[in-house]
């Protein structure tokens, strides 16, 4: 089952791959200061086309759950949600793609084994570090915004394909 994962937002993060495998990723951004709202949608449809064109249709795309409007530091962060999240949806259901959302802490209690820490800055730290600890967020990058969306592809990866997990890692240390 090959898995797209993204976290919505003005600089996307996504993560790619074959479940059992480990995930390509990186960000795009959709939309620069000065633009309009609603150039992020577009951005993400076109996106989206030429990523699938290059790669595979994927089996099934996963994205972060509606943040609440009072999660967000404007309005227009809201639109943009918002607007994203329908432009994925109505792209994937026109190809036919399985697509979910799932609520981040949902998200995060299964990738850190936990969904929050003391504070946001620390959570994304949280999520930042597992996917360094795995070796699938390169250890020079702070990206978080990536590493949600290898948070997502790997609870993709477990509740929808059933994989089997490539090794055992608790409490922050890899098992032999």
């Amino acid at each position: 089952m090959n898995i797209l994962a993204l976290d919505l937002a003005v600089q996307t993060g996504f993560a790619y791959g074959p479940a059992g495998g480990i995930p390509c990723s990186g960000t795009v951004l959709l939309k620069r200061p000065k633009d309009i709202p609603e150039i992020a949608p577009f951005n993400l449809v076109c996106w989206l086309r030429d990523f699938i064109t290059t790669y595979a249709v994927p089996d099934l795309v996963i994205t972060e759950a509606y943040l609440p409007p009072a999660a967000h530091k404007s309005a227009d962060s809201i639109i943009i949600q918002f607007m994203c999240h329908g432009a994925v949806q109505a792209y994937c259901r026109c190809h036919d793609i399985r697509i979910e959302s799932v609520p981040a802490p949902t998200i995060r209690r299964h990738f850190c084994g936990r969904a929050h820490a003391d504070s946001r800055d620390a959570t994304k730290n949280m999520v930042v570090g597992q996917a360094h600890m795995l070796g699938w967020l390169p250890k020079d990058s702070a990206d978080d915004n990536r590493a949600d969306a290898i948070a997502a592809w790997s609870f993709a990866e477990s509740k929808y394909a059933r994989a089997i997990p490539r090794e055992l890692v608790l409490y922050g240390d890899g098992a032999a």
